[in-house]
């Protein structure tokens, strides 16, 4: 069930001639109730979003600490290879 709700307003000029002008608007509830949920999904979406993006950061990170490790090590066993 929607909900509208209409106004009007009618301008009335004291100048002669150009008469009264009437506006009338109409205001959906529903729509605004649809426009909210839609907004609150993305926000969800978009703080869902964050938390990935930081998680894959940290791991990045992780990763490149452990890249290192490994190339330190690597260097390390080649250095020793070598001086055999």
């Amino acid at each position: 069930m929607t909900s509208v709700k209409t106004s009007k307003y009618v301008y009335r000029s004291t100048a002669g001639g150009a008469g009264d002008l009437s506006i009338e608007y109409g205001t959906d509830l529903g729509a605004f109730t649809r426009l909210e949920d839609k907004i609150r999904l993305l926000q969800e979406d978009l703080e869902s979003e964050r938390e990935l993006r930081q998680r894959i950061e940290r791991e990045r990170s992780d990763l490149t600490v452990h890249l290192m490790q490994i190339s330190e090590r690597l260097e390390e066993a080649e250095g020793s290879s070598e001086s055999q």
